[in-house]
């Protein structure tokens, strides 16, 4: 689903190793209680927020609006001026890590095909 069965090579930077095993790890895992200790120590810290992928996903968890944010906060710029502990969801670390290293394996693909096109020229 999100490139979990991708292998790191020895081509591969490390940093893009580190983030496929990162969300290998966050795949395998689900269901063993990250985003329950996330929600638990959001609640015990009163200025924390959780983020959360989408507005969905705080209400299913049980937390007030003003306890999580979403990924479209991030992206509209609401979270400018916050100062407060903002905890992670595994699911939003899974999204924006598969999201990251698909976008790394297409420009990968283009700059071999640009290579290609210029040995040939």
């Amino acid at each position: 689903m999100y490139g979990a069965e991708k292998k790191p090579t020895n081509i591969m930077s490390a940093a893009y190793r580190r983030a496929v095993l990162l969300t290998q790890y966050y795949l395998t895992t689900r269901g063993c209680g990250h985003t329950h200790a996330a929600v638990q120590g959001v609640s015990a810290t009163p200025e924390a927020k959780l983020l959360v992928q989408h507005r969905d996903a705080g209400r299913r968890l049980g937390l007030d609006r003003d306890k999580f944010v979403t990924i479209d906060d991030v992206l509209g710029h609401r979270l400018r001026g916050l100062r407060a502990p903002l905890v992670v969801d595994n699911d939003v670390l899974i999204h924006l890590l598969h999201d990251l290293t698909r976008e790394i394996d297409l420009l990968t693909e283009d700059r071999q095909k640009l290579e290609k096109e210029h040995a040939s020229a």
